[in-house]
């Protein structure tokens, strides 16, 4: 669908982010170090099907041995005549470039990313127009994800028929999951979109570390809102998920046990939101401020009912009030935390009050 935007223009680009900066998430990490020729041959795929000549590959900075391997990839695809001019003696011609971010989490944002490989800081644009019309260098640009172009190579060879038999309707195919927390095997594991999270925690995870009990999963990512172990239950797809009130986001799940202090978790988050917010829009810049101070407060014994109340308003005030979708992601695991876990904050009122 993403192709199908890219307008006409002798210039088109394809980028690859893979500037996996999402707490939690480690899967791009393994297919670039992996198998980065499956990839690039995704990336060869894409730019076939699109008429795009070039293509940039944008890794995360603190991935240097990814890179590393990316790039030692693509200079063996160069010797064997797969990239380059007149690709096997046709008409094709394909360059790749490697390119490392400088380890912000906003240039995961596609625009954002896009400025910062433009040489400028990384800043989300508004839009429209979108990168399919107006991207890198104003030129229409193909944004993927690396994990989207690796499959390719099956669906091609296989075919669409074959991929969507991995899982239910409207979720097809198979997806990596960055299990991580409080569980006996954590990793990367190969998922179909029917197998559910319990599934996933407890069979392919081996179970909660240490045989303690399941108090909450981070089921997409930092940003996704948390869900209780009673909720895990559910087929880990973009529908499901959806309908239980959280999100896949990046896949990646966190499983923490009952003996996590929440609120220490919840403010490692907000601090995390706070430190990586461009700045650029004020209810972003602000309210990942002030959420880190109230809960900052909560955890120096001076939590409260209006205190709680705060944090709820200030996560709602962000939702869809910024330019890109950090303030939502800040948003989303602050209101969470706070609905699903209000005895956790209560413990944190002062003595004399209870």
């Amino acid at each position: 669908v993403k192709w199908g935007f890219l307008a006409e223009n002798e210039d088109r680009y394809l980028v690859i982010n893979g500037d996996e900066s999402e707490p939690g998430t480690f899967k791009d990490r393994i297919l670039l170090e992996r198998d980065p020729h499956q990839l690039i041959e995704g990336v060869i795929i894409t730019c076939f099907a699109s008429n795009i000549k070039k293509a940039f590959i944008y890794i995360r900075g603190e991935y240097a041995k990814p890179a590393r391997r990316v790039q030692d990839a693509v200079e063996q695809a160069y010797e064997k005549g797969y990239l380059g001019n007149n690709i096997l003696g046709t008409n094709f011609s394909l360059d790749i470039v490697v390119h490392l971010g400088a380890g912000a989490y906003i240039c995961g944002e596609e625009s954002a990313l896009l400025d910062s490989l433009e040489g400028k800081r990384g800043h989300p644009r508004v839009k429209p127009p979108f990168p399919a019309v107006s991207g890198f260098n104003a030129c229409p640009t193909t944004v993927n994800n690396v994990e989207t172009l690796t499959c390719l190579p099956f669906i091609v060879n296989e075919g669409a028929e074959s991929f969507k038999d991995f899982g239910p309707e409207n979720n097809a195919g198979t997806h990596l999951v960055s299990l991580s927390g409080h569980v006996e095997k954590p990793g990367v594991y190969e998922v179909r979109m029917d197998v559910t999270l319990k599934q996933i925690i407890y069979d392919l995870g081996g179970g909660i570390r240490g045989g303690k009990a399941l108090k909450g999963v981070i089921p997409g990512g930092a940003s996704s809102p948390v869900l209780t172990a009673k909720e895990i239950d559910v087929e880990y797809s973009f529908d499901a998920l959806g309908k239980a009130g959280t999100m896949m986001g990046s896949a990646a799940v966190m499983v923490f046990d009952e003996d996590t202090d929440v609120v220490k978790l919840l403010h490692r988050i907000t601090r995390f939101f706070n430190h990586e917010s461009c700045g650029q829009c004020t209810p972003c810049r602000e309210g990942t401020h002030w959420a880190r101070l109230i809960v900052q407060d909560f955890l120096k014994g001076n939590g409260n009912e209006r205190k709680m109340k705060r944090l709820h308003r200030v996560g709602g005030n962000m939702m869809g009030t910024t330019v890109c979708a950090l303030g939502d992601a800040a948003a989303m695991p602050i209101t969470s935390f706070v609905t699903k876990f209000p005895e956790e904050f209560e413990k944190y009122y002062p003595k004399a009050a209870a």
